[in-house]
């Protein structure tokens, strides 16, 4: 149809992206973020508002030089998704930095299934893509119901690559892969309203946090162990970093749970704070009574 002939043609661009180096993709992904800056105005405000609350103390200034490095690694991020998505293992490994590979291992170790917890940041895709050249993972992600075109391409990549893709939703084909003693990988840091949420707190702010971790863990035995991908500087690669399981964890108690999973991402937010997805709507489910913190989007026709 008419209307999927921009995704088909933005595929297709993508697609030989993936013959480029990492520093290529980078260089051309902070050109890409420097126009996106200008075409999205919405997400441009949505953005400068989370970071203005997440990061009160710096200057308008300041805010605004981390508002355009955000873009610019955002952009690098739609780039790099072809090296995720297309790219020869062989290839991609030697950018690779890995660092805790042994705290997997162990979790691993005790026969039981992993649930392994990350955030969006910049390099989220192709370090899933990495970290699954060592360790094959089961990967919990978001559909894209707009596009139903990049949703069916999406899903066909991540299926090729990865040992299972599950929809975020599907949290009974999420657990019987943890049963199963797989090693299954999820981002929660995603507002998706108070269904299997609670108000924890992150960067300071109350934010509307799911409890599937420690509700998945209990259920299932699973070990859960931090992991977060960072991208080094001047293309030189991307550092794979995992920490050692969690102990004491679930404790039974939701918002000390997700409490404890928003204090990891947030101290891995505060150490890059350009590579983490101020884009999205972080905060958009308010307690009772208090005002929404973005303007109010226009409904489509």
């Amino acid at each position: 149809m008419p209307r999927h002939w921009p995704t088909w043609a933005a595929l297709a661009l993508l697609r030989r992206c993936a013959y480029l180096s990492p520093r290529m993709l980078q260089r051309l992904g902070h050109g890409l973020g420097d126009l996106l800056y200008l075409l999205l105005p919405r997400r441009r405000r949505e953005a400068r508002i989370n970071i203005a609350l997440a990061f009160p103390k710096r200057t308008a200034q300041q805010q605004e030089r981390l508002l355009r490095a955000h873009f610019r690694a955002f952009g690098s991020t739609i780039l790099e998704s072809s090296l995720a998505w297309w790219g020869d293992d062989q290839r991609l490994l030697p950018f690779a930095q890995f660092h805790g590979l042994e705290h997997l291992e162990a979790a691993r170790a005790k026969g039981r299934g992993v649930i392994l917890v990350s955030g969006h940041f910049a390099a989220f895709e192709i370090g899933g893509r990495l970290l699954n050249a060592h360790q094959p993972l089961t990967f919990m992600y978001k559909r894209q119901r707009r596009n139903p075109l990049f949703e069916a391409m999406v899903s066909r990549r991540r299926e090729h690559y990865y040992r299972g893709a599950i929809p975020h939703d599907d949290l009974r084909a999420f657990m019987r892969a943890l049963r199963r003693g797989e090693v299954c990988w999820m981002l929660p840091d995603q507002d998706f309203g108070q269904r299997a949420s609670v108000f924890a707190p992150f960067m300071g702010i109350p934010a509307m946090t799911v409890i599937t971790p420690a509700r998945l863990a209990a259920a299932t035995g699973a070990a859960v162990v931090p992991y977060v991908p960072r991208r080094l500087p001047q293309g030189r690669g991307y550092d794979i970093r995992i920490l050692p399981e969690l102990k004491q964890f679930p404790t039974g108690h939701d918002v000390r749970d997700a409490t404890r999973i928003n204090a990891l991402l947030q101290s891995w937010a505060r150490a890059m704070p350009a590579q983490y997805l101020w884009l999205h709507r972080r905060f958009k489910t308010r307690p009772a009574g208090q005002p929404s913190l973005y303007p109010e989007r226009r409904r489509r026709r």
